[in-house]
C-alpha cells in the first residue's frame, strides 16, 4: 500500500482498513512503507483478517504499530523504496506525497500492478501518470489488483 504517512482524512483511513482486510482475506500480506495513518489502518484490517503485516522503514521513522508484525530497517529512504520495490507484488494507492508518486511509478515501470483510487487526494489527483489505473471504490481497486496478482509468474 502507498499512501499518506502523516495524517489523513477517515475517509483514507477507512479505505486503508477495508483494502487491508481484503488483501489478507484472499491470502496476500500486506506491506507499506511506513506504520502510520493510512499504513496502520490497513494493518488494522489485514489483522482483522488474520493476516501477515509487514512494514520496510528508514531511520526517519520513529513511530511504531501496534498491527504491524515485522518492521524492516533499511538504511536511507533510497534503500526503502528499493527493497519495497523488489518485494511488493502490486499497490494501491490511497493520497500521498512525492515520495508516494516516485515509487508508484517505478513500481508500474516494473509491470507490476498499481491501482490509484480517486478521490483520496494527494498525488493521485494531480500527479499521477495517467496510464496508472484508477478505481473509484476499495472494492473496485481491490478487483482490479487481485486478478493480476494471482495470474503473474
Amino acid at each position: 500500500m502507498l499512501g499518506f504517512a502523516e495524517a489523513c482524512n477517515w475517509k483514507n483511513r477507512t479505505l486503508a482498513f477495508h483494502i487491508g482486510r481484503r488483501i489478507a482475506a484472499a491470502g496476500y500480506g500486506v506491506l507499506c512503507g511506513n506504520t502510520t495513518s493510512t499504513f496502520d489502518y490497513a494493518f488494522r484490517g489485514a489483522k482483522e483478517a488474520g493476516g501477515l503485516t509487514q512494514a520496510i522503514i528508514d531511520p526517519s521513522i520513529f513511530e511504531t504499530s501496534d498491527y504491524c508484525d515485522n518492521e524492516y530497517l533499511a538504511a536511507t529512504p533510497k534503500d526503502k523504496h528499493r527493497l519495497i520495490l523488489k518485494h511488493a507484488r502490486g499497490a494501491i494507492v490511497i493520497g500521498g506525497g512525492r515520495r508516494t508518486r516516485e515509487l508508484a511509478v517505478r513500481l508500474a515501470y516494473t509491470r507490476k500492478p498499481v491501482i490509484a483510487i480517486e478521490g483520496s487526494g494527494g498525488v493521485v489527483t494531480r500527479e499521477l501518470p495517467k496510464r496508472i489505473p484508477r478505481a473509484g471504490s476499495a472494492i473496485e481497486a481491490m478487483d482490479l489488483l487481485l486478478p493480476s496478482l494471482t495470474n503473474r509468474v
